[in-house]
């Protein structure tokens, strides 16, 4: 059984990226952004990432059995002029994506779009009872969907449709502040600076469950597609400029104007600006607690996370205060890239195979061996340094406070760089974490970077951290000790967004990087965060590595057995 998963869809699609799965097997996961190298890849189809996956996995497209969407494609043309039907959607997809002209149709098959969320979610805890919470911007038509993943099945408990999103609410927020609705990362770090001083914690009586998004007020057409104008521009915006109308964005009252909060080396914001980001993130964190309260079973031993709020680190470090006794997990493709593994799945289940393979996830991207970094290298013309051990030499260059680029084997899936494609630094300096910001990712300067931690260790500075494999959640520091070793990854709240490793789930090269970092130090962990320029997706290729060491500040690149520092670029 060969499957591709598909995410993507023109118009206002985003995160493209595609899946293979062969006999329950997870043999490949890749977004079209890697490729194309614009953000997000909106508007697009994953034909890249579609034709890597076939390639990686030596298959052809005859040899498929299903491309598997994560989106019911086919309710969306009963709502178009004329009508669109199953075939013509896919013919186009197939098209689009290159795909041989005799290439069945009947074999595009739809899936909607919470239940592939929910679906990349259980596979990552397949044997235990769980809650499956999906919580997004919108899907076909919902923004929750609720399920209980039982004896390997899954059941829908509820669903809330948009006037209820939380994405939307959270977007419509980030947007007023001035950062677009793309800038949801920089919003919740914001977040932490402020208090929470407006209430829109709202009583909604449907079925228990209480929203700080008033629906009977949110008047939507349900014969849009996309209902985020209505809810955004039309209903929140509206709402936060009568409740805080004094954010001074950037001297302009355009909402997608960026902030001017950074102000050389020192931390300039606007009172209201934080303390209006604080009280939303604390609307959003409640929420998701009462959604969870709401539907949570005491025979539920799991509770899982998926859909776009799901990358939100300190809602999710809020769940696990409020509900220790339960595991929490968050599926690190939580985002609409995760529905083409989501889509994959659930068709290898309907086909015969009730459990998935997860080897290596989700480490499942390109990877790239020494003869074709050194070609790379060469036709750059730049000067580099076979290392027998690149692990030992790019620990000694952190040690010396030196900041790099590694890019070894193959790259993750999801946007957080878990050390395969990441910038690498002390994570004990402030000094550091400044020149990251403000010379290397051209950030502002309020906004985090995260601690990878030897997994032995994390209890000791990080609160309640057993495990955190994809850095998605926010962990309370436990004493002076981690402000003294982990200073430059502790976020003004007091918290770490930790990422921990150990063996057999860490790659070993990454893993003995640390281990000798911690050797050389005494300090069992490093500061990581995504390997990227600004406003740039992470690195792809070795190409990608070089094109970004030249348009920032590292001070040396590690891809594969080669090294090569910042003067020699030229050279």
């Amino acid at each position: 059984m060969k499957i591709i998963g598909i995410n993507g869809w023109g118009d206002w699609f985003h995160d493209p990226a595609a899946c293979l799965i062969v006999d329950g097997q997870l043999v490949a996961a890749v977004e079209e952004e890697r490729f194309i190298r614009v953000k997000h890849a909106p508007h697009t189809v994953p034909a890249f990432a579609t034709r890597w996956c076939l390639q990686t996995g030596g298959i052809d497209w005859g040899d498929l059995d299903y491309v598997a969407v994560g989106w019911d494609l086919p309710y969306f043309g009963q709502l178009a002029s004329p009508k669109i039907g199953a075939v013509d959607f896919a013919r186009k997809l197939l098209t689009d994506l290159h795909a041989p002209d005799l290439f069945p149709l009947e074999k595009v098959v739809f899936l909607e779009h919470h239940l592939a969320h929910a679906y990349s979610g259980i596979i990552l805890e397949p044997f235990r009872q769980s809650l499956v919470v999906v919580v997004d911007g919108q899907g076909e038509k919902d923004s929750i969907s609720i399920f209980r993943h039982k004896d390997n099945s899954l059941e829908k408990l509820d669903a809330f449709d948009s006037r209820h999103s939380l994405g939307y609410y959270y977007e419509a927020a980030t947007s007023y502040v001035g950062f677009g609705l793309s800038g949801t990362g920089k919003f919740m770090g914001l977040s932490s600076y402020g208090k929470p001083t407006i209430d829109y914690w709202k009583s909604n009586n449907a079925r228990n469950f209480s929203s700080p998004v008033p629906s009977n007020q949110i008047g939507i057409d349900y014969e849009n597609l996309d209902d985020a104008v209505s809810i955004v521009d039309k209903f929140w915006i509206p709402q936060f400029k009568a409740s805080c109308p004094n954010l001074q964005i950037a001297g302009s009252t355009k909402a997608h104007k960026e902030i001017d909060f950074l102000k050389r080396d020192k931390l300039h914001l606007n009172s209201d600006a934080i303390n209006f980001s604080a009280s939303v993130q604390h609307s959003l964190e409640e929420a998701i607690e009462s959604l969870v309260r709401t539907y949570l079973s005491q025979k539920d031993e799991v509770i899982i996370i998926t859909g776009g709020v799901g990358l939100n680190c300190k809602s999710n470090g809020s769940l696990l205060q409020k509900f220790p006794a339960k595991k929490i997990v968050v599926q690190p493709v939580s985002h609409d890239a995760g529905v083409a593994l989501g889509a994959a799945v659930y068709f290898t289940k309907q086909n015969g195979f009730s459990q998935i393979e997860l080897t290596d996830f989700p480490y499942v991207g390109p990877s790239y061996n020494n003869k074709y970094i050194r070609k790379a290298l060469e036709s750059k013309n730049i000067h580099f340094q076979y290392l027998e051990k690149p692990e030992l030499v790019a620990a000694q260059y952190i040690a010396n406070n030196k900041v790099i680029g590694w890019f070894q084997g193959k790259a993750e899936i999801g946007p957080r760089a878990l050390g395969a494609r990441s910038i690498l630094a002390r994570p004990d300096s402030i000094k550091i974490r400044d020149r990251v910001n403000q010379q290397i990712k051209l950030r502002e300067i309020w906004r985090p970077f995260s601690p990878v931690v030897l997994e032995e260790f994390s209890q000791v500075f990080f609160k309640n951290c057993k495990e955190s494999l994809f850095m998605l959640f926010g962990f309370p520091i436990v004493s002076n000790a981690s402000k003294l070793f982990f200073a430059g990854t502790i976020h003004v709240d007091g918290t770490s967004r930790v990422q921990t490793i150990h063996q057999g789930r860490t790659p070993e090269h990454f893993l003995k990087l640390v281990r000798e970092f911690y050797t050389l130090t005494g300090i069992p962990g490093l500061m990581n965060t995504s390997f990227n320029g600004s406003q740039e997706p992470i690195v792809n290729t070795p190409e990608d590595a070089i094109d970004t060491f030249r348009e920032t500040n590292l001070d040396a690149i590690f891809i594969g057995n080669y090294v090569i520092q910042s003067d020699n670029l030229n050279s």
